[in-house]
């Protein structure tokens, strides 16, 4: 908590006031003192900017304090990738506004031509798969056969 909130350049004071708890109670968490309420669990986790089912995970039960940050740090990686994904995917889709219907039909058709092609490409295999399948299957019932005859 104390690497994360430092990463982020906010002060034990500056967290406390944000929560609404004294200064002295950040600073017991952090030296592992004192555990937070899950109450706080939500805020607390807005304010370092991480999930919070990633702070409640680390929090006191039994984590040394490496596989706290650890955690927390992957939290932060899992926040920052998802901000990306989000910018990434407005990006996309202000650029597909820019463009006309008629190119937007283009893209769709375009899209759905290869959707169709990956169909048909699925199902050529399914069926391929299927006919080797009943193909061993009678294979197997030939060879019971036999053995039938066989023992008999």
């Amino acid at each position: 908590m104390k690497k994360r909130r430092a990463e982020l350049g906010i002060t034990q004071a500056q967290l406390a006031e944000r929560l609404g708890v004294a200064q002295g109670y950040i600073s017991m968490i952090e030296r592992g003192k004192k555990g937070w309420p899950e109450s706080y669990a939500d805020a607390l986790a807005r304010e370092l900017q991480v999930l919070p089912s990633e702070l409640a995970d680390a929090a006191g039960r039994g984590k040394t304090d490496s596989e706290v940050t650890e955690a927390l740090d992957r939290s932060t990686e899992i926040g920052r990738s998802i901000r990306e994904k989000d910018a990434g995917i407005q990006r996309i889709t202000e650029e597909f506004e820019s463009y006309s219907d008629i190119e937007k039909l283009n893209m769709m058709t375009t899209l759905l031509d290869s959707l169709v092609g990956m169909t048909q490409l699925y199902m050529g295999a399914r069926s391929t798969v299927n006919s080797i399948m009943d193909r061993l299957k009678a294979g197997l019932d030939e060879g019971r056969a036999e053995n039938e005859r066989n023992r008999g």
